[in-house]
């Protein structure tokens, strides 16, 4: 099974998850508590008009559109100058409108429906800019994740400027298309790449690598800082008006430097597996990896209010910059190195921060990790399986009262090597005792979890 599958699989998931926190109606119906008469029961009421003054706009701008467009749409630069107008018009009037929109929730509806309208705008511009290069010159300037990176940068200060979680949700679909082109490299003959679905016009994935590399490097870096800000501000509480922006910001900040991550992984696996150089590159993903949980360790002691995300994206630059200036021809290979420190940014978040994303996202990505590295045939891959093993079994030691981790933890431990052994071949009475050492590990660990819980189980009755 193609490991791109998974990873599509995944974020599947992790959206469903991140929609059905979203949805959590007592803020709202906080809300309604308070303007509500009593004698009226609007909390089961469908706002219908809400959901007309944001749809209206945008079919009345299509709409518009269409009509002017019939009569030069043919001519790439007429086309680029009618949408490049209605982009301006549309942000400046929505805007002001916000600005006089305190009181008026009608007013606000319809400024959100023409920022809707720019925020595809936006991308009608670009990609009719590409196209009018091309007609001009022979060539695109921009490839499909460049122009999908662009966009989705611009569309993140007005999101927030704006307070609108419908532009940013735009915003998401934007760059589940942009991630998805890092699912694509040039050794895999299949992958999983959603800007396909939308049938796009540009032949290549990019056409400046350095552009496509910085790119989601400066995104994921903005997105991570201001996933930052809403745990300090403790956006994800009920009451809080950045609950959506607090999970959306931080799925999209996961999966850029994921999509990095396994972009860097996938397109450099067989420049250091095919020789010794592999057990060369595992040492060094060791240290770093070491290097950094000392550097957060240090940092989580001796600053106040840290926040392993104020370090990761000093990690993302360095790691950026690594294969433009030591690699030749390898945009991607420092991201080869975070593999682990992906997993322990993930975890960090997950307990210190107590973070539900991150945890959903820990426990899923390391499954996807265990199957990808057991069903491998290659030997060199064992010191990661390990790592990988230890800091799940860490993290669920720490929460060893959450029996289901436990059990996860256990199950998918024992499945992962025994797969690994059989994947790489041994003498058959060394597979039985390393058969057994494995089942023995495992044991004692469920066993100390266990005895741990009766133990302050028969602690609280005697008191």
């Amino acid at each position: 099974m193609n490991t791109a599958l998974l990873f599509g699989l995944a974020t599947i998931v992790v959206i469903a998850f991140v929609f059905a926190k979203i949805a959590d109606p007592s803020s709202e119906l906080k809300k309604l508590e308070e303007n509500t008469p009593s004698s009226q029961d609007l909390k089961k009421e469908w706002d219908v008009g809400a959901l007309l003054l944001r749809v209206g706009p945008v079919l009345t701008g299509f709409g518009l559109l269409g009509f002017l467009a019939q009569q030069w749409w043919g001519d790439l630069l007429y086309r680029l100058i009618l949408i490049a107008i209605i982009l301006v018009a549309t942000n400046i009037s929505a805007f002001v409108i916000y600005k006089f929109a305190q009181k008026s929730p009608n007013l606000k509806a319809i400024a959100e429906g023409l920022l809707l309208i720019g925020a595809f705008m936006f991308g009608g511009v670009l990609y009719t800019a590409n196209e009018y290069a091309k007609q001009q010159t022979g060539a695109y300037i921009l490839g499909t994740g460049e122009l999908a990176g662009l966009w989705f940068l611009f569309l993140l200060p007005i999101a927030y400027l704006s307070r609108s979680v419908w532009v940013l949700g735009v915003n998401l679909i934007v760059s589940l298309v942009w991630f998805s082109t890092y699912l694509l490299t040039p050794t895999q003959k299949v992958a999983i790449n959603v800007s396909a679905l939308f049938n796009l016009k540009t032949s290549d994935i990019y056409v400046n690598p350095l552009l496509y590399l910085f790119l989601p490097v400066v995104g994921s870096i903005a997105l991570i800082l201001i996933y930052a800000w809403h745990q300090a501000k403790k956006h994800n509480l009920p009451e809080s008006g950045y609950r959506a922006f607090y999970y959306i910001t931080g799925l999209m900040a996961y999966l850029s430097v994921g999509a990095l991550v396994y972009r860097g992984v996938v397109e450099n696996f067989k420049f250091f597996q095919d020789s010794e150089n592999g057990l060369i590159a595992d040492l060094i993903v060791a240290i770093l990896t070491l290097g950094v949980f000392l550097v957060d360790y240090l940092c989580k002691k001796t600053l106040k209010n840290y926040n392993i995300n104020y370090l990761a994206p000093i990690v993302i630059f360095i790691a950026s910059i690594l294969g433009p200036l030591v690699f030749v021809g390898r945009y991607f290979i420092g991201f080869y190195f975070l593999e682990i420190i992906y997993i322990v940014w993930l975890l960090s978040d997950y307990l210190r921060q107590r973070s539900q994303l991150a945890q959903v996202l820990f426990y899923g990505f390391n499954g996807i990790q265990l199957f990808a590295m057991s069903t491998n045939n290659d030997n060199y891959n064992w010191f990661r399986l390990v790592i990988v093993l230890a800091i799940i079994m860490y993290a669920s030691i720490v929460h060893y009262k959450n029996r289901s981790l436990v059990f996860y933890t256990v199950i998918a431990g024992v499945m992962a090597l025994i797969f690994k052994v059989f994947a790489t071949g041994v003498n058959g009475y060394l597979l039985i005792f390393a058969l057994g050492l494995i089942l023995m590990a495992f044991g004692i660990y469920y066993t100390q979890t266990r005895s741990k819980m009766l133990s302050e189980a028969e602690n609280k009755g005697n008191n």
